[in-house]
């Protein structure tokens, strides 16, 4: 009989135990989740609300509540303070927890202000700016020089309007390649892309999905186009939008039209016998091959 109490004690030793153990370890968590939306999350304005969700055995943890409506412990910065990383290790961590809240492969709406991916965005656009080096499109050494330096530029044009534009970087415009240069939007909806840094440029999406800060009239008026200085500025910005090609209005440009070589034989002062000489000349001074000039 004693043996047998004893085997009873013993059982409900272990299952006071057990209930103890477990009534411990959910005191020392967490009993609120943060339902951050995912298009919040990362830069989570709440604080009060982070602080609540911390688990009160680890303060650097939060639970956290995912789309799919489960309960996970991810580190109490990637909540708020997303917006401020700079490094490769941080940025990997952050997206792991991002990725586990809101799905896999999903980015926050965030992403390209995130100071690592500007980085890391500026520098595959500078590397990408050396294909001007291999042009088939630009005339000379020079131009294909020019043009990389004129990239590059560009390239750190985009980087330094996004600090000035945080969370705030608008829809990026359709650059519905091939008619970059010439597309119809009224100057009012033009306004709704203009970057808060700088009203003399928009964000625009490029044919190969990233994002770049343009001048406002690279969009629209490639018909405006008077000189080889604008002509060479709207090719460039072209190139880097819709990838290097001869764009397919470009012949009937009002400009090349009559600085071609038609132009020459039909706009040149006939009483001058130097005037088609010289308006070759001219021409031929121009950044694109011949074969890219109206006939």
């Amino acid at each position: 009989m004693l043996k047998k109490n004893k085997t009873i004690l013993f059982q409900v030793i272990l299952i006071l135990f057990a209930l103890f153990h477990l009534i411990s370890i959910q005191a020392q968590e967490s009993s609120y989740a943060l339902n951050a939306p995912c298009r919040e999350f990362g830069n989570y304005s709440t604080l009060e609300e982070i602080k609540k969700a911390k688990l009160k055995n680890d303060p650097t943890k939060i639970l956290v509540k995912t789309v799919k409506g489960n309960q996970i412990e991810v580190p109490a910065t990637d909540a708020y303070d997303a917006i401020k990383i700079a490094d490769e290790k941080d940025f990997g961590n952050f997206m792991k927890t991002y990725e586990s809240i809101c799905g896999k492969g999903i980015k926050p709406p965030f992403y390209y202000s995130i100071p690592f991916v500007v980085e890391l965005e500026t520098q595959k656009c500078v590397g990408e700016s050396k294909r001007f080096k291999r042009s088939s499109v630009l005339k000379s050494e020079f131009w294909r020089s020019k043009a990389e330096q004129l990239s590059i530029s560009i390239c750190y044009n985009t980087r330094n309007a996004i600090p000035n534009n945080p969370l705030a970087l608008p829809e990026p415009l359709d650059s519905k390649c091939p008619d970059f240069g010439i597309l119809s939007i009224k100057k009012e909806d033009l306004n709704k892309f203009k970057l808060n840094s700088d009203s003399g440029k928009i964000w625009i999406r490029a044919a190969n999905g990233k994002f770049l800060a343009v001048r406002n009239d690279q969009a629209t008026e490639a018909f405006k186009i008077s000189n080889d200085d604008e002509l060479f500025y709207y090719y460039v910005n072209f190139a880097m939008v819709c990838g290097e090609r001869v764009p397919p209005h470009f012949d009937v440009i009002p400009y090349l039209e009559t600085e071609s070589t038609e132009g020459c034989i039909r706009h040149a002062d006939k009483s001058n016998p130097r005037a088609e000489a010289e308006c070759y000349e001219k021409t031929n001074e121009n950044f694109l091959n011949d074969k890219f000039k109206k006939k």
